[in-house]
């Protein structure tokens, strides 16, 4: 024979704290003391039947559900009221502490968002890792992924197996094994391929060939320069088709000017030249 006291008892335990509701806030609804609700939970007492319905209401389930021993149909939360997106076709991976979304790196870089197989669109408030992603990625801290189309922003680090076709942006390091089709812009190193579009690198780069400009806060090693080059410290690259400004430069042609603290050793330098070093003439 079922016991119906030990089951209502267990469910409203169940179901308060399903509802985030301590015993104190459940007691205010009901116009009852906490001490009322608690002896519910322990089985000491059970609700006047005139309060069933109001329980009913406030867990968001059926009356025959407070007898049930499991709960027919889950608790509801109208969360998309709460949700800062649209019900779009986005995967999201999202991390909560209590109703409070983690955004910040350092509270949520333990948490890890793997999706296998092919996606559309991936934003994660914590880490990313996955296949191939076919219309961008955007993660709080960490991308590791093999290729991604449409771009990639992460707040750390930026991993790519393949290729990342629309750019990367990453608050630390891009390191891809193949070419990025874009711009990147990186807070800290930038490690790649070639690259179609201009590279931003708060530290060094390490690259092929760059369609446009480069601006590294130290050391660039790179193919030919489709614009200019601005470092903190030494380059060493291909060609180059616009201006340089660095410590220390070995390269091909300089198509524009060249502002250098330390030595120049290049091919030939068609603009005009500020040297505190010396120059060396390649041919």
């Amino acid at each position: 024979m079922k016991n119906y006291s030990k089951i209502l008892a267990d469910n409203i335990s169940f179901l308060r704290k399903a509802n985030n509701l301590t015993q104190e806030s459940l007691a205010e609804k009901v116009n009852l003391s906490f001490q009322a609700i608690s002896k519910w939970e322990n089985g000491q007492s059970s609700p006047d039947i005139t309060l069933l319905p109001v329980l009913a209401d406030i867990f968001g389930v059926h009356i025959d559900d407070l007898f049930g021993k499991v709960i027919i149909k889950e608790p509801h939360f109208d969360l998309t009221q709460d949700l800062p997106w649209c019900d779009d076709e986005t995967i999201r991976g999202v991390v909560y502490k209590g109703h409070k979304i983690l955004e910040k790196c350092d509270d949520i870089s333990k948490f890890i968002f793997k999706y296998n197989g092919e996606a559309l669109n991936v934003v994660s408030y914590c880490n990313i890792e996955c296949g191939e992603i076919k219309n961008g990625a955007n993660a709080a801290c960490d991308i590791n992924c093999n290729i991604i189309n449409g771009g990639a922003t992460a707040g750390c680090d930026i991993n790519s197996g393949g290729g990342i076709n629309g750019g990367a942006n990453a608050g630390c390091n891009i390191n891809c094994n193949s070419e990025i089709n874009g711009g990147v812009s990186a807070g800290c190193d930038v490690n790649c391929g070639n690259v179609t579009g201009d590279v931003d690198a708060g530290a060094g780069v390490n690259c092929g060939n760059v369609g446009y400009s480069i601006d590294a806060g130290q050391n660039v090693s790179c193919g030919n320069v489709g614009g200019s080059v601005e470092a903190g410290q030494q380059v060493y690259c291909g060609n180059v088709e616009g201006s340089v400004e660095c410590t220390q430069i070995n390269c091909g042609n300089i198509n524009g000017s060249v502002e250098c603290s330390g030595n120049i050793t290049c091919e030939k330098i068609y603009g005009e030249v500020e040297c505190n070093g010396d120059i060396f003439y390649k041919n």
